[in-house]
């Protein structure tokens, strides 16, 4: 029986409006001196860490002991992002830019039935923790969206030093809710990260699958089917 839940945070709790790709054409029209750019919609997420890839994933704990260590970590992305973009100039102004908008809080909007979901799990006295990629200030998003109370553990990547699907990351939050594995459910929407990933260290997973690919069998369309699984 499943007496613990871990959620992934974007794409599976709240998403970004306005997109994380209509911020990055914000900044560059704001700063940008050229308008022959590739559309930001073909920029690759995954290429942009693949310096910090080891075998088990991605590993940047050098830039994760402050939190302006790791916004130079963030500019640096954005930097390569906006190169293969063509941008030229006035490049590091809008990388300072988008690290601007992407922590503001204001941005993040909760799925219509998140809340609801956390309300019945916790009523149920299911442990429930966050596990995401994320920015420095994830604590402080969740904190505005107001649903900080319904989690006894907020691991952000960018505090740890480990992104999923890195065994460790998944490691820390096993040891802060204090549960056996077989006994946590993993929840997300990323194929790699939050099912596969989690699967191979032992914990039970199911795949958000919000717009009905049917990729794989164990999955749900929404947050409020997750009492099926416990």
């Amino acid at each position: 029986m499943n007496r613990a839940i871990l959620f992934d945070f974007d794409g599976t709790l709240a998403y970004m409006q306005p997109s994380h790709r209509q911020l990055y054409e914000q900044a560059i029209n704001e700063y940008a001196e050229s308008t022959k750019l590739i559309p930001v919609n073909e920029i690759s997420v995954q290429d942009a860490w693949v310096k910090w890839t080891t075998n088990d994933g991605v590993e940047h704990l050098e830039y994760s002991n402050s939190k302006e260590n790791y916004n130079e970590l963030r500019r640096q992305i954005h930097i390569d992002r906006l190169e293969a973009l063509s941008v030229q100039k006035n490049i590091k102004i809008i990388a300072d830019r988008i690290v601007e908008l992407e922590s503001n809080a204001n941005f993040y909007m909760l799925y219509e039935e998140v809340k609801e979901t956390l309300s019945a799990l916790s009523q149920e006295n299911i442990q429930m923790g966050i596990v995401s990629n994320h920015l420095w200030n994830l604590n402080d998003i969740i904190k505005h969206l107001g649903i900080s109370k319904y989690f006894d553990c907020i691991i952000s990547s960018a505090q740890i030093g480990y992104r999923k699907p890195h065994p460790k990351i998944y490691e820390l939050a096993l040891s802060k809710i204090d549960v056996p594995s077989e006994n946590v459910l993993f929840v997300g929407d990323n194929f790699e990260n939050d099912y596969l990933g989690p699967k191979k260290i032992g914990l039970n997973a199911i795949l958000l699958d919000r717009n009905s690919t049917g990729h794989i069998n164990e999955s749900i369309k929404s947050l409020n089917e997750i009492g099926k699984q416990l």
